[in-house]
């Protein structure tokens, strides 16, 4: 049997943001009727500080795929001039039990927390929604952005905060429009980047907000009504980045997401609500991610195949 080895490079080839949004609506949906599996974790701490996490689960029925994700970040790594983050991806075949690929996790990843944010904020924005501020900056943004474009074309003003790193903000405002078109053939001509250093000032001014990364949060920022709120942070408590009062005043959407894309039960039901969507960690979103690109390296001969 002929199994994929998927490099960053590879991975980047032949991922398209389109196909992997609909692998993660599909996933969505598939998690809301408990179609999905998440196994047991595995956390391993080392003495210099560093860090294993093993993450398995997958999808039975007619997706039927299952993997682990092996994550390992390691802070003394950057003296060495090695990346603090790694990992490797690992995909079955559900039916057969038969390994299908391995992958750089990184890319994955990535690729699936932009398309998560996309799909819940296309889902909650309110109608002609053309503000977005984007909290907190790193390499998942580009691949929030492409996503969210994808699914909301009328946006025409990205805001980026981030008080950690203002000038890497900046930078990286200038840098998306010619990323995203290299990346993702997405021309941005219509679309305002810029970086605002007050939160408050920025979501006053926002249609929808974006929370990356685990130390931002909104805890002392006024939210106006009809925002939509996606968090695509490690916080696994939306008590973590929001406060007391958003949380109160607002409709939050994690694990039901799926049944309001499937239409089951409703989203936004009133203009000026505020919606929160406190995005899910599974491991079926990789994996499902990682399916995809399997496939796609196979159609375009793109990977290393090898024969076990």
């Amino acid at each position: 049997m002929d199994i994929k080895f998927l490099s960053k490079r590879d991975l980047e080839e032949v991922l398209d943001i389109s196909k992997v949004i609909e692998g993660v609506i599909a996933c969505l949906k598939a998690s809301a009727t408990h179609q999905t599996e998440d196994w047991q974790p595995v956390l391993h701490r080392f003495g210099n500080n560093g860090l294993v996490e093993i993450h398995s689960g997958g999808i039975p029925g007619d997706i039927a795929v299952h993997g682990t994700n092996i994550h390992s970040t390691f802070p003394g790594n950057v003296k060495q001039q090695l990346p603090e983050n790694s990992g490797l991806l690992m995909v079955f075949d559900s039916n057969t039990g038969m390994p299908l690929g391995v992958l750089n996790a990184a890319p994955i990843t990535s690729m699936r927390k932009g398309a998560v944010a996309g799909v819940g904020t296309a889902l909650f924005a309110r109608p002609g929604a053309s503000t977005l501020t984007i909290l907190g900056t790193d390499h998942n943004t580009p691949y929030v952005v492409a996503a969210v474009l994808t699914l909301l074309p009328k946006l025409r003003r990205i805001i980026l905060v981030d008080s950690r790193d203002p000038q890497g903000a900046r930078e990286l405002a200038g840098n998306l429009p010619s990323k995203l078109a290299d990346e993702f053939s997405l021309w941005t001509t219509s679309v305002r980047f810029e970086v605002m250093d007050n939160m408050s000032d920025a979501a006053d001014e926002s249609d929808c907000i974006i929370v990356q990364g685990q130390l931002y949060a909104l805890d002392n920022v006024l939210i106006r009504p009809g925002t939509h709120i996606t968090s695509i942070s490690d916080a696994v408590d939306p008590g973590e980045i929001l406060s007391a009062d958003i949380i109160h005043s607002g409709s939050i959407f994690s694990d039901r997401v799926g049944k309001v894309l499937a239409r089951q039960i409703p989203g936004r039901t009133t203009m000026e609500e505020i919606t929160i969507f406190n995005a899910p960690d599974i491991a079926a979103l990789d994996i499902v991610t990682a399916r995809i690109a399997i496939s796609a390296a196979f159609n375009k001969a793109k990977g290393s195949t090898v024969e076990l």
